[in-house]
């Protein structure tokens, strides 16, 4: 078998190269030095065989390292050693469908009322010469002048009671409050009344041109008081 073409050491002078055509010697020629020397016939077929060789055990050894990976993973993947991709159904697992928790409304809190406030009772009303009550006391307006009114006291409960003259109060027409002149000598002052006892005596505001509307009078500082109109 021929060798293929190629330049090839001159069979002449060793300082040159030859080309062969593949079947002869050709008159090129050129230097060694300018040109990588190309190798014999004999060695061509023998470099071939070699190369050809290499690359068949490279292709093989990739092919053995990859069935060893794919080997590596198909175990690693399967304890039970069935193909990864291809469970039995004896060894496929079942997992059930999750199932989102229904939300469960939340009633709202219960709104938190306050507490009622203790409110003081709208006075009662009477007018000049009726009798009103408020708590333990009876009172009765018997006269008004403009300034000092005249009062009874009864005590209607069943244990002594002390009147306040500073707790008995006059509204003008503006809702203005005025408290009475204290008057020493009145048997109104520092009157304590025994359960059915009565005292009487004057109260005198001092209004300095206010127009009165109303007394506001109380059993005790803390009792919700009765009106008696003045007008």
């Amino acid at each position: 078998m021929s060798s293929p073409p190629g330049w090839f050491p001159d069979p002449v002078d060793p300082k040159l190269n030859r080309f062969w055509d593949g079947r002869q010697w050709t008159p090129q020629t050129r230097n060694k030095d300018s040109m990588t020397v190309s190798a014999s016939p004999d060695k061509t077929k023998r470099v071939t065989w070699i190369v050809c060789g290499v690359a068949a055990a490279v292709v093989f050894l990739f092919a053995a390292i990859g069935g060893t990976a794919s080997d590596e993973g198909t175990r690693s993947n399967n304890v039970q050693g069935y193909p990864y991709n291809a469970p039995t159904s004896s060894t496929r697992s079942i997992t059930a469908p999750s199932v989102r928790p229904t939300p469960v409304p939340v009633a709202p809190a219960e709104q938190q009322v306050p507490p009622a406030q203790p409110t003081r009772d709208a006075p009662s009303q009477a007018g000049i010469g009726e009798a009103v009550r408020d708590g333990k006391f009876e009172f009765l307006v018997t006269a008004w002048d403009g300034e000092t009114a005249q009062l009874t006291v009864t005590n209607i409960g069943d244990r002594p009671q002390s009147f306040a003259i500073s707790a008995q109060y006059l509204y003008d027409v503006q809702q203005r409050r005025f408290e009475p002149e204290f008057e020493w000598d009145s048997d109104l002052a520092f009157a304590d009344l025994n359960p059915g006892q009565s005292v009487s005596g004057a109260i005198t505001f001092v209004l300095s041109g206010a127009v009165p509307d109303y007394l506001e009078l109380h059993d005790s500082v803390f009792s919700g008081g009765v009106k008696v109109p003045l007008r």
